[in-house]
């Protein structure tokens, strides 16, 4: 059922419910376990929106994690052994939001901000033997997790003269998530906090030279519920990212796009390390509007894709094969549409 209510204007609201049965028939023939739910969620909804301002709540209900599921024990690495987990439950899930979007012509404003409430989780269970390294774990219906996330984006425009035309803009978002591990039958309940901040400002003239410097951090934090143990520490990982992007539009039928960032971030498990990655491309117009154009894509070779982070009690470097230095010429031909009258 669905409701619409606007006592004036500029205010409208929606609300309304729902209501779901959700059967789950778990039978797992090798083990002979077999088990059978029934149950009934009301699920109601609700959304506010007064001028540039939105607020809702609404209750939903996701499936158990089947994919889960481990029916009968694993022991065919012998350095690890998984362990069974079955019989997932439903899981309840509240969410809210709130937000305000700005537009117009000299200045844009959004900001948005949200909660969202689990009744239900998964997370795993493990356990190390030290005497021979092996490894033992074990999935397991958890507890509620409450993740908090956040935007906010802002850019005004302004004019000097009639050539040149600047703008200055920022973009942030806060995000947390939730996650229950226990490792040698120590419980834990993980909070990873993450922010992104980015800061850029352009300035153009006549159309025609565009430049833009950029600033980007981020920060990134691993809390834990359990203190003081050597299994579960607290950590935290830190990025800049310092750029700037060049556009030349066509003079005497060339343009040019270009940009550089400077990237300090993690090079290994304790080094950071500076990167320099440099980008262009080069276009030529011929006289039928077609263009050649000419691509440097990492053009000093140092791209890197690296990862530092934690999981449980492991400190963990990821270096990813990524796309690194190339060059590509190409021709770029726009075909024309001509209307036809009936």
């Amino acid at each position: 059922m669905k409701f619409y209510w606007k006592p004036f204007k500029k205010l409208a609201v929606n609300f309304g419910t729902a209501y779901a049965v959700k059967d789950n028939q778990f039978d797992l023939l090798k083990i002979n376990e077999r088990k059978t739910t029934s149950n009934g969620y009301w699920l109601p909804n609700i959304n506010i929106r007064y001028k540039d301002f939105d607020l809702s709540w609404s209750k939903d209900l996701e499936s158990p994690a089947t994919y889960q599921i481990q029916s009968i024990r694993d022991t065919l690495n012998p350095l690890m052994t998984r362990l069974s987990a079955f019989f997932y439950e439903n899981k309840l899930q509240q969410s809210t939001r709130f937000s305000f979007n700005k537009y117009t012509q000299k200045y844009q404003l959004g900001f948005s901000a949200g909660v969202n409430y689990k009744d239900k989780s998964e997370g795993h269970r493990s356990w190390r033997d030290v005497k021979n390294g092996h490894y033992t774990i074990q999935a397991f219906q958890a507890g509620s997790t409450t993740n908090y996330n956040g935007y906010l984006y802002g850019r005004y425009n302004f004019k000097a003269g009639n050539d040149w035309v600047f703008y200055i803009s920022q973009n942030s978002s806060l995000y947390t998530y939730q996650y229950y591990s226990s490792i040698n039958d120590v419980d834990n309940k993980l909070t990873n906090l993450g922010i992104n901040l980015t800061q850029e400002f352009s300035v153009t003239w006549k159309n025609l030279i565009g430049l833009t410097p950029k600033y980007t951090y981020s920060w990134n934090k691993a809390q834990n519920s359990v203190k003081n143990n050597p299994d579960f520490v607290a950590t935290a990982n830190k990025t800049h990212n310092v750029g700037v992007g060049l556009n030349v539009n066509p003079i005497k039928g060339f343009s040019l796009e270009t940009s550089y960032s400077l990237e300090n971030r993690a090079s290994g498990l304790t080094g950071r390390g500076n990167y320099h990655i440099l980008s262009s491309s080069i276009y030529y117009t011929l006289k039928n509007n077609s263009q050649i154009k000419l691509t440097g894509f990492d053009i000093l070779n140092q791209n890197r894709q690296n990862y530092w982070g934690t999981s449980g009690n492991t400190t963990y470097y990821q270096n990813t094969v990524t796309l690194r230095q190339y060059f590509l010429l190409g021709y770029i031909y726009k075909f024309k549409v001509t209307k036809l009258k009936n």
